[in-house]
């Protein structure tokens, strides 16, 4: 297993391969992630957009014996991304709307109309849980 906690990663897996969204298409989900602490925050690095490409980041969560593709943990608490270089989420932590199930995945989607498009890295995730005094 890799540092990022995949289980079939020989490495680093996520952040190393940049993928393009065309807007006007539907977005693409990641890979399921045990959760790994109260909080997360997930950080993305525009690599570059055309035609004023916006790249939207939300967070997904359910339970390990559910199926399908879970829920929104909350339609607020988003990445928005339309200048390159890294854009780091405001963390999704237990308040944050339904809060963060067994597992998590994020979702990215290139908000803007057809034709125009966002390059990216999801880098791996911080996961953290709060010290409590």
């Amino acid at each position: 297993m890799g540092s990022c906690g995949h289980e079939k990663c020989q490495g680093d897996c996520c952040g190393d391969e940049p993928l393009i969204l065309e807007g006007g298409a539907t977005g693409v989900y990641g890979e399921w992630q045990e959760r790994r602490g109260d909080y997360v925050i997930a950080t993305v690095d525009l690599v570059g957009e055309f035609d004023n490409g916006v790249l939207e980041v939300r967070a997904y969560t359910k339970a390990k014996s559910d199926t399908g593709n879970g829920t929104e943990v909350d339609s607020n608490t988003k990445i928005t991304a339309s200048q390159t270089g890294r854009r780091a989420s405001v963390e999704w932590n237990p308040a944050t709307g339904i809060g963060l199930s067994d597992l998590v995945r994020f979702s990215y989607k290139c908000r803007t109309a057809a034709g125009s498009w966002v390059t990216f890295r999801a880098l791996p995730c911080v996961w953290f849980d709060a010290v409590k005094g």
